[in-house]
């Protein structure tokens, strides 16, 4: 009986602590994973994790396609692919700032040269940034 009855109270509190939306889990694609800089002055630099992003501009400075962002502090975030046009694979990138979904961020990833990878940021108008991975 003792069993019976601790069973009846266990289960639904492991379905209630189990309750994470694991369907609805996104991240960033693991070809945007690491620590990126930017290939020339000012130096920006980008820390991408599993669904998570830091945007450290240089001295406090707007990063195109990240203007007003959230600086120096991980941001929730995840992306998703676009179209993927030899030699280059698109997408967008989504952050949550200030618990407000941002709008998409256009991206390119591409191979420089030496086999390095290179990310570009597509801001507002035709303002792009580029970044290497470091």
């Amino acid at each position: 009986m003792k069993k019976l009855l601790l069973l009846i109270f266990l289960v639904p509190a492991l379905f209630a602590a189990c309750n994470m939306e694991v369907g609805d889990f996104k991240y960033f694609d693991y070809t945007l994973r690491g620590y990126w800089k930017t290939t020339s002055s000012p130096y920006h630099e980008l820390e991408i994790t599993l669904n998570a992003i830091k945007i450290m501009p240089y001295a406090g400075r707007d990063i195109p396609g990240f203007p007003g962002y959230t600086r120096n502090v991980t941001l929730k975030g995840y992306s998703e692919e676009g179209n993927y046009t030899y030699p280059a694979q698109a997408g967008s990138l989504f952050i949550l700032d200030r618990g407000i979904w941002q709008p998409a961020v256009p991206y390119r990833i591409w191979e420089g040269g030496n086999n390095e990878k290179m990310l570009t940021i597509i801001g507002s108008g035709s303002q792009e940034t580029t970044f290497k991975k470091q």
